[in-house]
């Protein structure tokens, strides 16, 4: 692809797995047994004297099973995201959960093991395992909170049609939300992507008509949203708070971002010392746009009207442009993401599907490997 021809579409998830069934896509699952069998075989050499070269050898097959359970979840994430109503999607993704929930519950011994393992030897083989020394010293930080091999398997197999599997609902219900909105005396319907770009228009009644559109259409599912917020939030505490021991919610997630409480305390407590500044700031915003009071519309009002519009093309160049000024290597990573069809630009979902999949890769596994 030379610079000039670029036009919005879908991603193509080819260079991950050429099809999402058949021989190709089967391969990867075989793979992912493979892998998880390889480390089984491992199991009765993990003792607290095992020798530093076992021990490298079997990280090596970690790996080889963390690439293929990314490789699963990656694509399977990203399909589903590409159309959150695709029901073919919504099967792959409930198939790769299971399969990761169970690759998982037979490995999980090494986790235990290493979490279990006494200070000195840990230290010695930390020395050895190059590269992965940080993820295996955070997850000995997990070993005061950590269950019995059989509950831990009883979590996961929990966590495959439970709680964590209640975004895919949630996602379903909020991908498939059109809304109304009035503009020169025409109702257009779009998407909530589409929709937020007025919330930062230079018209204050496109500013309002906007937000009401969103809060409308929202509160018209507020129930079965919240229900399904509850539960998440519900088994989150439980696991985290009720079984592990945790002391709150907050903490569990400061661990399993491997930030001490005391950091996030401190951040916090600067924030409340500071809200003046945010008070300032939006005192001043008022004035701008001429208003006594800032309203909830005016959040993103834009301090002066811009009516120039870009073709798709043309945003991509003054993108790459910007791109090569400060970076001619991530300029070069930006049009490869372009040439080999990684970004999904339809109007309306790329964003809200880019965005989600990232966040939920991050999100998937639980202080795991």
């Amino acid at each position: 692809m030379t610079e000039g021809t670029y036009e919005s579409g879908p991603w193509s998830l080819d260079d991950l797995i050429p099809a999402e069934s058949g021989s190709e896509m089967e391969s990867v699952f075989a793979d992912l047994d493979t892998a998880a069998a390889a480390i089984e075989s491992r199991r009765s050499v993990l003792i607290p004297e095992i020798e530093e070269t076992a021990f490298v050898e079997i990280l090596g097959l970690i790996e080889k099973l963390a690439r293929d359970t990314q490789l699963l979840d990656g694509y399977s994430i990203l399909k589903f995201f590409a159309d959150t109503q695709d029901q073919e999607a919504i099967a792959l993704r409930g198939r790769v959960d299971k399969a990761l929930a169970e690759a998982r519950n037979r490995t999980i011994f090494f986790e235990l093991w290493w979490k279990a393992l006494d200070d000195g030897n840990a230290k010695r083989l930390l020395a050895a395992a190059g590269d992965n020394a940080h993820n295996l010293a955070t997850l000995r930080s997990f070993a005061p909170h950590t269950l019995s091999e059989t509950e831990e398997r009883v979590i996961n197999l929990k966590n495959v049609n439970g709680a964590d599997d209640m975004a895919t609902p949630y996602r379903m219900i909020t991908g498939s939300l059109t809304f109304d909105i009035e503009i020169d005396g025409k109702t257009h319907v779009l998407t909530r992507s589409q929709l937020m770009d007025f919330v930062r228009d230079a018209s204050p009644d496109l500013r309002e008509a906007a937000y009401r559109s969103l809060l409308d259409v929202y509160g018209a599912h507020r129930n079965e949203l919240a229900q399904i917020y509850k539960h998440i939030a519900a088994d989150w505490h439980d696991e985290n708070v009720v079984l592990r021991g945790i002391s709150s919610p907050i903490s569990a997630r400061n661990l399993k971002e491997n930030v001490p409480d005391e950091v996030v305390e401190v951040l916090l407590e600067a924030c409340r010392e500071n809200v003046g500044l945010c008070q300032r700031y939006f005192g001043l915003k008022a004035n701008w746009p001429g208003v006594e009071r800032l309203r909830l519309f005016d959040l993103y009002a834009p301090l002066d009207e811009a009516k120039a519009a870009f073709p798709f093309a043309d945003g991509v160049r003054l993108i790459l442009e910007s791109y090569r000024r400060f970076s001619p290597r991530l300029a070069e990573l930006a049009e490869r993401v372009l040439a080999e069809g990684h970004l999904d630009s339809i109007p309306g979902r790329a964003s809200v599907g880019a965005a989600s999949a990232g966040t939920l890769c991050r999100a998937k596994h639980r202080g795991s490997w």
